[in-house]
């Protein structure tokens, strides 16, 4: 790792949709400012990033006016704009909340919600809508969100990269960085037995986000991870938005739904598995806990149709012991470290949300 004196305006821990974002919405305002991405794996992307069903959300879930209702409304516009001026493949093919007989009246409360966040593109199906969607969905009544579509997350990730480094920025691949010592005018970074000064320090670590704040001797916040697993469909129904359930009420996840990629697959997922260490991995267990999910919206689907895919970690997080249920995106105000900016707790909608997460960045840096 060499830099012009080993000095750098601003250091970005993560090399993930999120710290790309920082790292092009930085330059994009500061195109003077010497900016490096640090990532410790092989790939960018290698965790939450890339282990997702790639959905570009609508904001329909979150509370009212929380970070992550409004950063995701703002994130899907700015990746709109993006994906078109890169000519990036996005799948544009809106998204289903479907309930049977016995959940309707959570399924209004939803759309309730939906219509108080000012979702674009709301509305409740038809009933011609309904039944076409019976011959493959357990369906009775249910919403379409026509915001809502599918990114491609590797291009995306190779797209930031190429602008990031086309406008000075650097970003480094397997480059682990140790925080070493903070003063109020900049952080001395270890980074593979070398050091650096960087007057900027910006954690979008992710999962490891939170060790990384503990390093820099904050408390206050604790991992909680929670696996999800996805299984491949062998065939095709004919269904072409996304399906999704109600949410289930332990505010965990969003339910199995189908998934759609801009290469035409199908699959489901994730589910819902409390973990206390970051592991990939599935077996039979994994398909045979997720079948049921799947019967109980989907028709025409027999076990043999299902095939183990991968599986993500989300990046939740506790706050003074509780689960915290919003985006943290921490300042100076909120630790008391000039110059270090925080973001924990980046699930889901954490892709869409991101370049606006990363926007807000270039309100507070210190330039």
């Amino acid at each position: 790792m060499t830099t012009s004196a080993n000095k750098i305006d601003v250091a970005i821990i993560g090399g993930g949709i999120l710290g790309l974002w920082c790292a092009y919405m930085v330059l994009k305002k500061y195109p003077g400012l010497l900016v490096v991405v640090f990532e410790s794996e092989n790939y960018l992307g290698e965790h939450t990033s890339g282990r997702n069903s790639e959905v570009l959300h609508s904001g329909l879930y979150y509370e009212t006016n929380s970070l992550k209702h409004l950063r995701c409304l703002e994130g899907n516009k700015l990746w709109r704009d993006y994906i078109k001026l890169k000519q990036l493949p996005f799948l544009d093919c809106g998204k289903v909340v479907v309930s049977n007989v016995d959940q309707l009246e959570k399924l209004d409360n939803l759309f309730k919600r939906g219509v108080k966040n000012q979702i674009p593109g709301l509305r409740k199906l038809s009933t011609s809508e309904i039944e076409s969607l019976q011959e493959n969905v357990h369906i009775s009544d249910g919403f379409y969100i026509s915001s809502s579509g599918v990114l491609n997350v590797s291009e995306s990730l190779k797209s930031l990269r190429h602008d990031i480094e086309a406008m000075g920025g650097v970003v480094l691949i397997k480059n682990k960085v140790i925080p070493v010592a903070a003063s109020a005018q900049s952080f001395v970074l270890e980074v593979n037995n070398d050091f650096i000064e960087a007057k900027n320090l910006i954690n979008a670590a992710g999962l490891f986000a939170v060790d990384f704040r503990k390093k820099l001797g904050l408390k206050g916040f604790e991992n909680y991870y929670v696996k999800g697993s996805y299984l491949k469909l062998r065939k095709k129904l004919d269904l072409h938005q996304l399906i999704y359930p109600l949410p289930p009420v332990n505010g965990l996840g969003l339910g199995v739904h189908l998934t759609l990629d801009t290469a035409g697959e199908q699959k489901f997922g994730p589910d819902i598995e409390e973990v206390d260490t970051i592991n990939y991995s599935t077996d039979d267990s994994t398909k045979a806990r997720m079948i049921p999910s799947i019967h109980e919206i989907f028709k025409n689907i027999n076990d043999a149709d299902l095939q183990l895919g991968y599986s993500g970690i989300r990046p939740k997080i506790k706050k003074d012991g509780l689960l915290y249920t919003d985006f943290v995106f921490n300042t100076h105000d909120e630790h008391g470290l000039k110059g270090y900016f925080e973001f924990l707790g980046i699930e889901s909608p954490g892709v869409t949300a991101a370049p606006s997460l990363a926007k807000n960045i270039c309100d507070v840096l210190n330039v």
